[in-house]
């Protein structure tokens, strides 16, 4: 039992750097939001000036934002205005279980004179933009502006689709390095283990 003890106690623990390796892979892709009748283009969202009838239409892309294990815990919907400046409209949760995105929540106030769509609906202060977990379908209640999950009234509309499109070729590499140098770290660690108990092993022989 005492030989046991000791080389339960030189193992060292690897789920940190596992851990480390799931998330990096994790950003090999990133959720980007699309209209629901085209996946190769970008949903739109349009600022209306209603008081002089002008319109401007910008697109729509997602960050996600990672717990300290690496896991994603929500992802922020943003466009980037005229001076190219990153704008946040919403916060999106995502499941404690599956990490799937469940719920996106339009909570801006709106400005007087100022009309707001996504995709050509009208969206206002404190309205529900919910995405399908297994479709991947963004969901948007037409009549009261929050999401029905039994849909009872008929009035949850699609507005656009979630899909992941891949990292750049400059990101890919960086991510790729760094999961090069935690498998290189895992590695050396495993030698560690296996000469500690080898030595471990020779102690418990002459000592037999």
């Amino acid at each position: 039992m005492a030989v046991a003890a000791v080389i339960g106690g030189a193992s060292p623990n690897f789920d940190d750097l596992y851990n480390e390796v799931t998330r990096l892979s994790g950003k090999l892709s990133n959720a980007s939001p699309r209209e629901l009748n085209d996946p190769g283009q970008t949903l739109k969202f349009t600022i209306v000036d209603t008081a002089n009838n002008t319109s401007q239409d910008y697109d729509l892309f997602m960050k996600p934002y990672y717990d300290k294990k690496g896991d994603p815990v929500n992802y922020e919907l943003y466009y980037k205005d005229s001076n190219n400046q990153e704008i946040k409209i919403t916060t999106m949760t995502t499941d404690p279980i599956t990490k799937k995105l469940t719920q996106q929540l339009f909570n801006q106030v709106i400005p007087a004179s100022t009309q707001y769509k996504v995709n050509g609906q009208i969206v206002n202060t404190n309205d529900q933009l919910v995405v399908d977990t297994d479709s991947g379908r963004i969901v948007y209640n037409a009549t009261s502006g929050l999401y029905d999950p039994k849909n009872v009234a008929g009035t949850n509309e699609p507005l656009g689709t979630v899909k992941l499109d891949g990292a750049t070729g400059l990101d890919v590499g960086l991510i790729n390095d760094r999961i090069s140098q935690v498998n290189l770290a895992i590695e050396a660690l495993n030698k560690v283990l296996i000469v500690g108990s080898g030595n471990v092993q020779t102690a418990v022989d002459l000592r037999l």
